[in-house]
């Protein structure tokens, strides 16, 4: 079975068309992300509108939720409103919503997903908010929650996802946007299959060029495995959701 861990769910998206391309791909469930502007602002309806799909399709959608720190104790209450609802995680990209990812200004956003036993995504590659590095640091400070390391720094700052993944065990590495015998080949044979998790990005990249990516690695039918679905299924099952 393949887990994707994650699509943008774009507003007057079809769903009949993702659950189609993700049909021809082999994905058997998905996990959706708010839209970027709901990332930045408008959090509260990103959430229930992604909520809404996945509460119509529970056997092929989970969801993320998302929150602006700037927005303070509000934006730890509606995280947590989203996850009472079923999100199964959080969805951050610092660039978007203004701050970096050594900014204490996320801290309670943090400490509300260890609290539910949740993960976060995490986008990386934009300078200079969401970079892998500063990753490391929030990772380490946090060491009993699970990170995905959003798109591994691509295009720019993907050197600096092994160096990052090497020191924190917490943090996953994202295999969207990425070629089976350079960038994949590289990762894995620096960390391993452990710390990898299938994720296409779509509608950003196609789900089946992602599938593939990782089918054409040489590698084994069980680091596959941990990749297209035994990696996220651990996270899924840490906040209760499988």
């Amino acid at each position: 079975m393949i887990i994707d861990g994650h699509i943008t769910l774009l507003p007057n998206a079809d769903v009949g068309k993702i659950i189609a391309n993700m049909d021809e791909a082999g994905i058997k469930r998905a996990v959706l992300s708010p839209a970027d502007h709901e990332v930045a602002v408008n959090n509260f309806e990103g959430n229930s509108r992604v909520l809404k799909v996945v509460g119509k399709n529970p056997d092929r959608f989970y969801a993320y939720a998302t929150s602006n720190p700037w927005f303070g104790k509000s934006s730890v209450e509606t995280l947590k409103a989203a996850m009472k609802s079923g999100a199964v995680g959080l969805k951050i990209n610092s660039s978007l919503q203004g701050f970096t990812l050594l900014d204490p200004v996320v801290y309670p956003l943090v400490e509300a997903v260890a609290e539910a036993g949740t993960f976060i995504y995490a986008h990386t590659g934009t300078p200079v908010n969401a970079l892998p590095l500063q990753l490391r640091v929030l990772a380490r400070r946090y060491p009993h929650v699970n990170f995905i390391m959003g798109r591994s720094g691509r295009t720019d700052f993907r050197t600096d996802a092994i160096p990052t993944l090497q020191t924190q065990k917490n943090i996953f590495a994202d295999t969207a946007h990425d070629y089976p015998h350079t960038g994949l080949a590289n990762t894995f044979n620096s960390v391993g299959s452990d710390q990898m998790i299938f994720c296409s990005d779509s509608p950003y990249e196609t789900q089946k060029f992602g599938v593939e990516c990782v089918k054409a690695m040489t590698i084994s039918k069980d680091d596959k495995d941990a990749i297209f679905r035994r990696n996220l299924v651990g996270l899924l099952v840490g906040g209760g959701q499988l």
